[in-house]
């Protein structure tokens, strides 16, 4: 064999060595982009329901701004209040089922306060359509939906706080970021960039090596159309106009670092704080502390909604 024909056969095996390994890369990438973005909700029970705490309320179901989604919630309605707020759980969770279970005694206890609540199963969760999970970034539409809905039932804009726990969180920062008519905002144990917590977790819940999260990137632009990139609501958060802000976390959260926390306090000006240094895990203050978590944050919508 004279060494041309050696060179093109050489040169036509690397190119099938490259192609099979592009075509693998690929594939895998796009495995990973949807295994990783799946909700991992598992049904739970919806217990409590309000009324098991005395309070009667509606199941309702609304569409999400933008993109129309079917959103079920409950609705707490105070015939009293001109105020409402939207409670957001975290993931893998539904509406009852956040901060093991105690969520609806949380709304219970800003109901008793006088405000209508009104508390939403976000998309691929619980009882609204199914949906793979965007770290808020789709799930932001849910918020709105929300917004939309109580303003249709002659809530006015300023009277209307979100309240979201963990990735829930994510999806409150983005609508608020939009949505000017939401007047107060409350964040427990919330991201504010999801990319260095996706570092870090790939390889602990994936098995692969962090050479694949660009591709993963990639294909989840291409199947789904958004990038999860862009899962960094403290960029938007930048942009929103200022309005009362309360930052709820653990310093020893092992989930989203205590230094996410502190970049979104500074951040946004004027924010209020409530960090607790022990006895607490990720998104699970108030089952530990529910009298001096109530305390924070029922006086804070008190004072800041109209």
């Amino acid at each position: 064999m004279n060494s041309s024909r050696f060179l093109k056969r050489t040169i036509n095996i690397l190119l099938i060595v490259i192609g099979v390994f592009v075509v693998l890369y690929i594939a895998v990438s796009a495995y990973a982009a949807k295994e990783m973005t799946k909700t991992g909700y598992e049904p739970k029970p919806y217990e409590p329901t309000p009324a098991d705490l005395g309070i009667s309320y509606m199941d309702v179901v609304f569409p999400a701004r933008n993109d129309g989604l079917e959103i079920a919630g409950w609705y707490l309605q105070n015939e009293a209040s001109d105020s409402a707020i939207i409670m957001v759980h975290g993931r893998h969770e539904n509406r009852a089922s956040a901060m093991e279970h105690t969520f609806p005694k949380l709304a219970a206890a800003l109901y008793q306060a006088g405000f209508s609540v009104l508390m939403i199963d976000v998309r691929g969760h619980g009882q609204s359509a199914e949906a793979n999970y965007d770290f808020g970034i789709k799930a932001k539409n849910d918020v709105l939906g929300a917004v939309d809905w109580l303003m249709a039932q002659g809530f006015e804009a300023g009277n209307i706080g979100a309240m979201g726990v963990s990735l829930g969180g994510g999806a409150v920062n983005f609508a608020a970021a939009e949505e000017p008519a939401i007047g107060a905002v409350v964040t427990d144990s919330t991201f504010t960039d999801m990319n260095p917590i996706i570092d870090a977790l790939w390889q602990e819940e994936t098995g692969l090596p962090n050479f694949f999260l660009p591709g993963v990137f990639l294909m989840h632009r291409i199947i789904f159309g958004f990038d999860l990139q862009d899962a960094v609501p403290v960029d938007a958060v930048r942009e929103m106009a200022a309005r009362p802000y309360l930052i709820i976390h653990c310093e020893i959260d092992d989930t989203v670092p205590f230094s996410q926390a502190t970049e979104l306090a500074q951040t946004i000006p004027n924010a209020e704080t409530w960090y607790i240094p022990d006895g607490c895990e990720h998104a699970q203050i108030y089952t530990v502390m529910p009298e001096a978590y109530e305390s924070h944050v029922v006086p804070f919508f008190e004072k800041n909604l109209k």
